[in-house]
């Protein structure tokens, strides 16, 4: 299980399994080539990981996107300036080469979105004072995807802290526009449509912003066909209910959120959290402790503060037992 800075994926070259895809006996797979099962994870038995020299360079996240037309996935790193497409020329040989360069202001992690539904699929990305940008096979395009905010301001291009794709729609959150912070707002795209972001008459492209008091906007997430949004002292859910109203928002949890930027971890039907007491599952949509003998032991060896928000959480298969614990560890990487 991982996050959406750290994306897991076959180097063996030769990974073939039956459903399950994980699992802690080797009875339950029909099929086993170049891997074995542990800790309820597949592990290559052969083959090596390179290591790229990107120079002065920090990579901030690895995307992919699977193409319908090829069937094939295609990977990218992108770092704080820069993308690079990420061949896989054999089972054991890779290279990177570099797709194209964008604008940025400020060095901070990516938001990336990977969109699948037409034949060539696209992955979109931005963070705070980039616009949206598309990756489409080997070209690096920035959207002319805008938006009128009004007061005299004319049209502006997006740029945000988190993204996702939630009801066949590109969703965006925590929004820098024109030098103005909207860290509340949640934008979104027309249906089936993620680069138009116009409020027209017959689309279903729209916005909305979180009440005052529940602070900035911390995570995103699309989850069961809902709308996720946190922030560090709620929680809150965004039904679709179609034209003219697109999303109706509502508070799940209004006592406690996610203290900490880009550490929300989406681990396939279930959201990993943490809150101002203790780590948290959200599994549907209960909110579940982890266990306090974690939260002791993460507080005691990392000693973070609100001013230092964590860039990776990573769920972990357990190598130790803390606590009520019994299948995994929470890892926070600042």
């Amino acid at each position: 299980m991982v996050s959406k800075q750290e994306i897991g994926f076959p180097v063996s070259g030769g990974i073939k399994t039956y459903a399950p895809e994980i699992s802690s006996t080797p009875q339950d797979f029909s099929v086993l080539d170049n891997v074995r099962a542990s800790f309820f994870r597949l592990l290559p038995t052969r083959g090596h990981l390179s290591k790229f020299d990107l120079a002065d360079e920090t990579a901030w996240g690895l995307a992919y996107v699977f193409n319908v037309g090829l069937q094939t996935l295609q990977f990218y790193v992108i770092t704080n300036s820069s993308a690079y497409l990420l061949n896989v020329d054999d089972a054991d040989v890779f290279s990177l080469s570099l797709v194209g360069t964008y604008n940025w202001t400020e060095e901070s992690p990516i938001a990336w979105a990977s969109w699948d539904d037409d034949l060539v699929g696209a992955v979109y990305f931005t963070k705070l004072g980039t616009p949206i940008y598309r990756l489409t096979r080997s070209e690096l395009t920035e959207l002319s995807a805008t938006f009128d905010p009004g007061g005299g301001l004319g049209i502006q291009k997006l740029s945000a802290k988190y993204m996702a794709i939630v009801q066949n729609r590109l969703v965006v959150a925590n929004i820098l526009m024109a030098g103005e912070a909207y860290p509340r707002r949640v934008q979104w795209s027309d249906v089936y449509n993620p680069e138009d972001f116009q409020l027209t008459s017959g689309k279903e492209s729209d916005l909305w912003d979180l009440e005052t008091g529940n602070l900035e906007i911390t995570g995103l997430e699309s989850h069961r066909g809902y709308m996720i949004i946190f922030t560090r002292r709620s929680i809150w859910r965004a039904t679709y209910v179609g034209y003219p109203q697109i999303f109706r928002f509502e508070p799940l949890f209004s006592d406690f959120g996610n203290i900490y930027h880009y550490s929300v971890v989406n681990a396939k039907d279930t959201l990993f959290f943490i809150g101002n007491d203790n780590f948290y599952t959200l599994d549907g949509f209960t909110p579940i402790e982890i266990g306090d003998d974690v939260w002791k032991f993460w507080l005691d060896t990392n000693a973070t503060r609100l001013s230092h928000p964590c860039k990776d959480l990573r769920i972990l298969p357990n190598t130790k037992s803390f606590g009520n614990i019994a299948e995994r560890v929470v890892r926070m990487y600042p």
